[in-house]
């Protein structure tokens, strides 16, 4: 469907084929003494449908499309702004001005590196299409930090999973920015961000979405992979790590009027810990308590 070349000795795409930022390691060249990372590209004759489906990312690049993105990895639709929020673990690599993993393509984003990670949104049209997209809110490790927690403990790091209800932009951690992955919840309304979960150390929090059972509303979320990054500590076989459990969890439950669309819910913290902390999961587990105003 798509030919593949090398870069020219000068850094350029042959005749006829163009530039695409590639989204492995395994594409590098070494040219004039530095390795860049670049695909030279062109779509086959009378491929172009197929290749629109099966390269998607491919393409894009060749259309113009931004391929420099990071680590993008949740997305949600907010309904009352019309709005799409997407997390990018860190900003590295691509998404730095004139970076190795730029190659000769076009260099269309030139952040600076946060190895914390942010939220971008995006606006749609009234056709839900994105028209422009900027940073929303975005970690830091300027303080609030420490040998376990290299990102600020009273924010964000590794946003992951995302989802939009009631007001809230709610935000699954999966990082090794923070000792405990938490789940947060941004507040439109206040502009403040709380911290409403911690997980075991180790753990991703995933899955968050609203559900109605019974005439009443739970949040739900997932925390997978619990204990994973103990390396050293605990020195686990195969065998543990794939009998280790995930937990399944919930927030509720709540009347369906407190979770209606166009009510803005507001979360602060009840007796959580400031940073629950530990690597006894259910000590950890133990430290959560929400409370739903």
């Amino acid at each position: 469907m798509i030919e593949a070349v090398n870069a020219t000795a000068e850094g350029q795409c042959p005749e006829g084929f163009l530039p695409a930022n590639p989204p492995s390691p395994f594409f590098t060249q070494k040219i004039k003494g530095k390795n860049l990372y670049v695909e030279c590209l062109k779509i086959k004759p009378g491929m172009e449908s197929y290749a629109a489906f099966l390269e998607t990312r491919r393409v894009a690049a060749l259309k113009g499309a931004t391929t420099e993105l990071e680590k993008l990895e949740g997305i949600t639709y907010d309904y009352d702004r019309n709005k799409l929020y997407l997390s990018i673990s860190f900003v590295d690599r691509g998404m730095l001005a004139n970076s190795a993993h730029d190659g000769p393509g076009p260099d269309h984003l030139k952040f600076k590196r946060n190895l914390c990670g942010l939220v971008m949104a995006m606006d749609l049209n009234d056709q839900y299409q994105g028209t422009s997209a900027k940073v929303f809110i975005k970690g830091s490790n300027a303080t609030n930090t420490d040998a376990n927690n290299t990102c600020d403990v009273n924010n964000f790091s590794g946003p992951d999973n995302l989802f939009y209800h009631s007001g809230n932009l709610f935000i699954g951690e999966d990082t090794s920015g923070h000792l405990n992955n938490v789940l947060w919840a941004y507040n439109f309304q206040t502009g403040e961000l709380t911290r409403i979960l911690s997980a075991p150390r180790g753990a991703e929090v995933t899955g968050i979405t609203l559900s109605y059972v019974g005439g009443q509303g739970y949040f739900t979320f997932a925390m997978q992979h619990p204990l994973e990054l103990d390396e050293g500590q605990y020195p686990r076989s195969k065998k543990e790590k794939e009998e280790t459990p995930g937990y399944l969890g919930y927030i509720g439950p709540l009347p369906v009027q407190a979770v209606a669309p166009n009510v803005n819910l507001n979360f602060a913290p009840g007796a959580l810990r400031s940073a629950a902390q530990g690597n006894l999961t259910d000590d950890v587990l133990a430290a959560n308590r929400v409370c739903v105003q």
